[in-house]
């Protein structure tokens, strides 16, 4: 419970869909299902986890569709039988057997299920390592939705397989210390999805010139311990050595969103930290991470959180 409140302030919600505040059913055995929705609600679902851990794994074989949802905790899928197909705003993927989908903390999204199959899901929290430089670069780098699939190296595909039938094992099994286990094998995992989406970027040619990691990953770590102060994309480009206008395709080309959006994002990050304490108004907030109005604050938090300010701190402070 306390990991999932934590979580709320800095969970990673960088997609821009309207979100509806509602609680998902779930099955006395773990299993989520969602109340029958128009894909035009996102419901928030509150993950349960057993024995006050934080991981869940479960097998699914229901043919049930999920109505367009969101979590805190980041989630792993891998079919077991028969494929799977995930939605998340624009991206529409099938997962097939054997491959591995990851959904990044706070992403917003739908599950759409063959009348017969079999497939693994994994929910964990990572809340207690928000504060990891790396971890923290690579969700805001990742899509929302990343597979390791048929394209990926065999040898990559079958260790991330192996990944996961391993943290099923320690699941299900007896052996102490097994979330310890667990989140190792997690950790590999994500290390495996880092480094596709590394050598992705590495090998995308812009103009002729290959993009610098370290550069870009420099300039988003000052993005976010400066989000609050009022910094320009002039500013920042000329930081870098880049005029304006190639910065800016270099930027989005590197975190897949716009200069602004990324910098609203890491305030609006920021802000979530600060309406987790019941005692700082709204207003304050807003002023604390950089907005010069109550009113571009609001409209800003309610189109990347899709609920306002004011919502959020409801749900922060609920009893589920």
């Amino acid at each position: 419970m306390q990991g999932e409140k934590t979580f709320f302030k800095k969970v990673i919600l960088r997609y821009n869909l309207k979100v509806k505040l509602h609680f998902c059913k779930k099955h006395t055995t773990g299993e989520m299902i969602m109340d029958r929705k128009s894909k035009r609600e996102q419901s928030f679902e509150s993950v349960r986890f057993r024995d006050n851990g934080h991981v869940k794994a479960f097998i699914n074989t229901e043919p049930d569709n999920f109505a367009a949802h969101w979590h805190i905790p980041l989630e792993v899928l891998m079919p077991l039988e028969n494929k799977y197909t995930v939605e998340c705003g624009n991206i529409r993927r099938t997962v097939e057997e054997r491959e591995i989908a990851l959904i990044t903390p706070g992403a917003v999204h739908a599950l759409e299920a063959p009348p017969k199959g079999k497939r693994m899901f994994i929910q964990a929290d990572v809340s207690c390592f928000s504060q990891m430089r790396e971890l923290d670069v690579l969700f805001s780098v990742l899509a929302p939705v990343t597979v390791i699939g048929r394209e990926a190296p065999e040898a990559v595909q079958k260790e991330a397989a192996e990944i996961v039938e391993q943290i099923r094992r320690d699941y299900y099994g007896k052996e102490a210390y097994s979330e310890i286990s667990i989140y190792a094998g997690l950790f590999n995992l994500l290390s495996l999805f880092g480094r596709i989406s590394a050598a992705f970027r590495k090998e995308k040619e812009m103009d002729g010139n290959n993009l610098n990691r370290e550069r870009f990953t420099s300039i988003c770590e000052y993005i976010r311990e400066h989000c609050t102060e009022q910094i320009t994309l002039e500013q920042t480009a000329k930081m870098a050595g880049f005029s304006k206008y190639y910065f800016a395709r270099l930027f989005r080309d590197f975190t897949g969103v716009t200069f602004y959006k990324y910098l609203n994002q890491q305030r609006i990050m920021r802000a979530q930290r600060f309406l987790a304490d019941p005692e700082r108004t709204v207003a304050e907030t807003a002023m604390l991470c950089g907005y010069e109005s109550f009113s571009s604050f609001n409209r800003m938090f309610k189109q990347i959180k899709g609920c306002t300010p004011g919502q959020f701190r409801k749900i922060h402070n609920s009893p589920f």
